[in-house]
């Protein structure tokens, strides 16, 4: 009897271990579980980034109010100056950029801002004037929060300006002028490629000067301040 049950327990003990062994499944579970996560962890992170970042490209329609001043000089002295505030004019732009992140994005942008043209008719004579002008710069831009974001550009304006007297006759000059821009805007992700894009933009460049050399008359633009407002749709490739 002594040998059968010494026997047994030999045979019993193994089992026994084996027992002990995986008498914690669901610690095991739960181990092996905190380590997959673990690996995956940064596998999601890298993700989230790469969802952040890419190409887009943007079409928006803008509302312009342009504000300048034009000097007049007769045989090379003062004689006035006409100021005109918040001269509205219909534009488009388009927008080619790329988001680093969540946080910062560069753009190519282009633009036509408008044209404003004024007519003054007397009892002998009549005067047409225009001013128009369009842009290209580069655009950086810092997600201040939740779609929210300010930028800061720089590029140029081609401006133009022409100007038609029944008895003085016409001129108009083009203009290259450096500009600097701010801006502030929103962006509303509707899906994951399409967006809204709601911009103020505040830009800065130089008009042309015109003249008559019949009369000896110029006409000379100096800073032209620009409040723009944007309505715009981007699509993320």
């Amino acid at each position: 009897m002594k040998k059968i049950a010494l026997i047994t327990l030999l045979a019993v003990l193994p089992c026994v271990s084996s027992a002990a062994r995986y008498a914690g499944p669901y610690k095991l579970n739960k181990q092996s579980a905190n380590v997959s996560v673990a690996r995956e962890q940064p596998i999601m992170k890298s993700s989230i980034r790469s969802a952040n970042s890419g190409v887009y490209m943007g079409l928006h329609a803008d509302v312009s109010f342009l504000n300048w001043k034009n000097k007049y000089k007769q045989d090379g002295t003062d004689a006035g100056n006409e100021s005109f505030k918040m001269k509205n004019a219909i534009g488009v732009g388009a927008d080619f950029g790329y988001r680093f992140n969540d946080k910062w994005a560069a753009e190519l942008e282009f633009g036509y801002i408008g044209k404003y043209s004024e007519s003054e008719k007397f009892p002998t004579d009549k005067t047409d004037y225009y001013l128009s002008a369009m842009y290209f710069g580069v655009n950086g831009l810092y997600d201040i929060y939740n779609g929210i974001y300010a930028g800061v550009g720089t590029g140029a304006a081609v401006v133009k300006s022409g100007a038609e007297h029944t008895l003085f006759g016409k001129d108009s000059k083009t203009h290259l002028s450096p500009m600097g821009a701010l801006m502030l805007g929103y962006k509303y992700s509707i899906n994951e490629h399409m967006g809204l894009d709601l911009r103020y933009r505040f830009s800065v460049f130089n008009g042309p000067k015109l003249g008559f050399d019949s009369v000896d008359v110029d006409i000379e633009t100096g800073l032209i301040t620009n409040h723009t407002i944007s309505v715009g749709m981007n699509y993320k490739f």
